[in-house]
């Protein structure tokens, strides 16, 4: 018996017998009750099969791979003027930020307006908690509520700026979660989240399970 992932997605994965093909088959669930694929069309079919549902990122993959597809955001940067008297302002595809003004003091004082790296900081705490929503789902727990904040540094290494760390303090409520399946989630969302990938800084979390929850 082998066991694949099916992703919880409008088109789920499985893996077929013959190793250079992957076929896609949508909102298949369960196996047939004799657990045999019959063979398409293509002569290629299933082998015995044991289905579990699935958020990994290899089951996404797989989904994306299909037909080479893959996501692509937008963002705008206008600028006017020196760095350190000059303007920006920044849009999205969204419209969620639309000329939203930045500059020079409110990335490096306390000027009005946004900066890039509060912008790093609100990505990488929306992906992580995601992730790890994922990631509780897969070992059978729903989080009531996860309360992410990312802490961005951003400092001089050498001649230039670098961000050289993103921190992420979590406060969660699990209902039934113990603490070691809670660990191990907050593991493999902390390295699985694709915005934790893009970064070449150091990464930590801090994590409370709110003991509370988890008894419920």
């Amino acid at each position: 018996m082998r066991q694949t992932c099916l992703g919880k997605s409008t088109e789920t994965v499985k893996t077929l017998t013959h190793p250079s093909r992957v076929r896609v088959a949508r909102r298949l669930h369960a196996p047939p009750r004799d657990g045999r694929w019959r063979k398409s069309r293509s002569g290629y079919g299933l082998g015995d099969v044991a289905v579990r549902p699935c958020w990994s990122s290899e089951c996404f993959s797989k989904v994306f791979r299909k037909r080479g597809e893959s996501m692509e955001r937008k963002a705008t940067a206008v600028w006017r003027g020196d760095v350190k008297s000059g303007q920006g302002s920044l849009s999205t595809e969204s419209a969620v930020l639309k000329e939203t003004q930045f500059s020079f003091r409110t990335r490096f004082e306390n000027g009005i307006g946004t900066n890039p790296e509060e912008l790093l900081a609100a990505a990488h705490a929306g992906c992580f908690a995601m992730a790890l929503s994922a990631q509780l789902g897969m070992a059978n727990f729903t989080a009531r509520r996860l309360d992410v904040t990312a802490t961005i540094t951003l400092e001089r290494v050498g001649e230039h700026h670098a961000v050289t760390k993103s921190h992420l303090d979590l406060s969660a409520q699990v209902p039934g979660a113990t603490r070691q399946a809670f660990d191990a989630a907050v593991k493999a969302a902390e390295i699985g989240c694709p915005v934790s990938k893009l970064f070449r800084a150091a990464i930590s979390v801090d994590a409370h399970l709110d003991a509370a929850s988890a008894a419920t």
